[in-house]
């Protein structure tokens, strides 16, 4: 059933220089309930129905507000309203507040900006967005390898945690969630993503941690220290099992992960920590499990160092 958005609503004051267009729903001025929104571009028709689905789940988590953004490039102010990008907008905020009966607060904006990662990093500015979702779609491998994505492009451009999906699979009916964790900067968030999800679909959260077969026991220890830290994040959330993976010297890790991915219905990952030369160089086994893998993949790159519920209570205490 549809649902009202919230009362508690707030003006974005938008930067200097950008000019601020209609929301899609026929308001004036960007209407926001206080905190700090989830932003999700409208990239297409065709491949958004992975980043909306884990969108809604993460702001059903949090208790975050959705905010879907479109572009009407080179439009004036009083035609914007009546754009396809002003139109797409208000339908997925119609949509999430139905989908989820009512328990998350959405709202369709659009841009006249021409180009979407422009788009999205000025709105992360001015709306105090700190969550960007966004579909990676399927691309060939030596393109995404020369190419950023759009997600790619949103990621190193903000201070914004953001989270891509890769547009395989459904959402609909996970059941098990494999979260590979080595320690870097990005695994406490994927974690945190891998719980909003799991909450969502009543799912079972394996995290994994694959060591050479000929490690030492110090490797061992270091193992068990990255999985107890990743099980801690979780804290009280009891549908998890954490396990290590022996793996041949031989076998790259991407492949191992490939290989476990046929029995788990969706992957959580960190972002790869590589710059992009040394990624096209020696190979990225973030970005190898997302394109390879035949399930969804979510990528989450840390662009803030604060847990999602450490988010959502600052924001709660500064009500």
């Amino acid at each position: 059933m549809d649902a009202k958005p919230s009362d508690d609503r707030s003006s974005d004051s938008p930067a200097d220089g950008h000019r601020s267009s209609p929301t899609a729903d026929g308001g004036s001025g960007n209407s926001l309930r206080e905190g700090e929104p989830i932003l999700v571009p409208v990239v297409n028709d065709e491949s958004t129905a992975q980043a909306f689905t884990y969108a809604v789940a993460l702001a059903d988590a949090t208790g975050r507000e959705l905010v879907f953004l479109d572009t009407a490039p080179n439009q004036t102010p009083s035609d914007v309203p009546e754009t396809d990008g002003a139109r797409s907008a208000a339908e997925r905020a119609l949509r999430a507040r139905a989908v989820s009966d009512g328990s998350v607060s959405a709202t369709g904006i659009v841009r006249d900006e021409n180009s979407l990662a422009v788009a999205v990093e000025n709105a992360v500015t001015n709306l105090g967005a700190r969550t960007v979702v966004v579909e990676d779609a399927p691309t060939d491998r030596v393109l995404s390898e020369l190419r950023p994505s759009i997600g790619e492009r949103i990621a190193s451009a903000t201070d914004a945690d953001v989270v891509r999906t890769n547009g395989r699979g459904s959402f609909d009916g996970v059941r098990s969630v494999l979260v590979p964790v080595a320690g870097g900067p990005h695994s406490g968030l994927a974690v945190d993503a891998a719980r909003a999800l799991a909450a969502a679909t009543d799912a079972w959260i394996d995290l994994l941690h694959v060591v050479s077969a000929d490690a030492s026991e110090a490797d061992h220890d270091a193992s068990r220290a990255v999985l107890a830290d990743a099980n801690d994040r979780l804290s009280s959330f009891d549908r998890v099992d954490t396990w290590s993976l022996e793996a041949e010297p031989k076998h790259d890790v991407a492949d191992v992960l490939v290989r476990q991915a046929r029995y788990y219905d969706a992957i959580v990952m960190g972002a790869p920590r590589k710059g992009r030369l040394r990624r096209f160089v020696s190979g990225s086994t973030t970005e190898s499990v997302s394109e390879d893998a035949q399930v969804p993949v979510v990528v989450v790159s840390d662009g803030t160092g604060r847990s999602w519920t450490e988010r959502t209570a600052s924001a709660d205490g500064d009500d």
